[in-house]
């Protein structure tokens, strides 16, 4: 199934996101990952699953983002819809692995929070940055209340940029948990980079770090939305 949208999409800007927050040594040890097969065309996708739930959020976000410059609530309608789609606790937990057993349940819920902020304001602050992709989704494979959904991004290269959205049932609706761009996982490349900061400075280090980088995202948007 091909989305050639002119004008920003969620899936385009978030999955480009997340790439970028991958380093570049690991994706150039994913060059080689084979490409799309086994493509879907819109007649052929079904009424209801993963596939046609990730879609029906594109939509919906696609409206937000053409408001971008008219509607003040475009933001904060992103926002939700990110979050109503994406499962951030899941997430979170197989991000701490074995530390999250480790914390108490109030730095559960500040860790969620934060990871969610951290994800929200650095696709926020980028959501200008890219037009014109088009989107492909390939294989769709469900198992036992979990599924994983193939896309590919279109970059102006030519090239193909593979991204997984591995995704878990949860009271008759799909949820995000975890992104797989060129075969590396984004909650196992965090759980690697968090683990070194959690042994030398424990959770509350973490948090502070993250706390950080957060504030310094939104004083960045801020003086790009002064600048717009």
């Amino acid at each position: 199934m091909r989305s050639g949208i002119a004008g920003l999409t969620f899936v385009c800007v978030l999955t480009l996101t997340l790439n970028s927050l991958i380093p570049a040594s690991i994706r150039a040890e994913e060059d080689s990952a084979p490409k799309g097969a086994n493509t879907r065309i819109d007649a052929e996708v079904e009424d209801t699953g993963p596939t046609h739930e990730i879609k029906q959020t594109v939509d919906k976000i696609i409206v937000q983002l053409r408001s971008i410059g008219s509607t003040p609530e475009w933001r904060d309608n992103v926002t939700a819809l990110v979050r109503d789609k994406f499962n951030f606790e899941v997430m979170s937990q197989g991000v701490l692995g074995p530390y999250w057993h480790r914390v108490s349940d109030e730095e559960r819920e500040r860790f969620i929070e934060l990871f969610a902020l951290l994800l929200e304001e650095t696709y926020i602050g980028r959501v200008r940055e890219y037009t014109d992709e088009e989107i492909r989704f390939g294989n769709e494979q469900i198992r036992e209340g979990r599924a994983m959904v193939d896309t590919y991004v279109a970059m102006e290269s030519g090239d193909e940029i593979p991204i997984s959205y591995k995704m878990l049932q949860r009271n008759d609706e799909w949820q995000v948990y975890d992104v797989v761009i060129e075969e590396v996982s984004l909650v196992r490349n965090y759980r690697s980079s968090y683990s070194s900061v959690l042994r030398k400075k424990d959770i509350g280090g973490l948090l502070e770090e993250m706390q950080g980088k957060i504030d310094e995202l939104k004083k960045r948007q801020i003086k790009e939305d002064g600048n717009a």
